[in-house]
């Protein structure tokens, strides 16, 4: 299971690149990430690298034995930021 945290990044957006990768085998999904053409695609695919090696450090299989079962992104955290208006005083 791989994740990446506090990515500024559109969540919809996102889930348009993560959409190419889902229910492919990891070498496949790394392929269709190469040649999609959003601009935060190869932080998808460092993600997806990622695990694979770790699946094969930890349990000893293959990324071409691997397939993405899900790949999805939800909304993070919000930043707090001052609303400069008037008080209609």
């Amino acid at each position: 299971i791989g994740n990446e945290k506090n990515i500024r990044h559109s969540p919809w957006r996102m889930n348009l690149v993560c959409q190419f990768a889902h229910g492919l085998t990891v070498p496949e999904a790394l392929k269709q990430l190469l040649f999609c053409q959003k601009v935060k695609a190869p932080l998808v695919a460092k993600v997806i690298r990622r695990t694979a090696n770790l699946a094969d450090i930890r349990d000893g299989v293959q990324p071409s034995q691997l397939e993405v079962a899900e790949c999805f992104t939800t909304h993070g955290t919000h930043l707090k930021r001052l609303k400069i208006m008037g008080r209609g005083r």
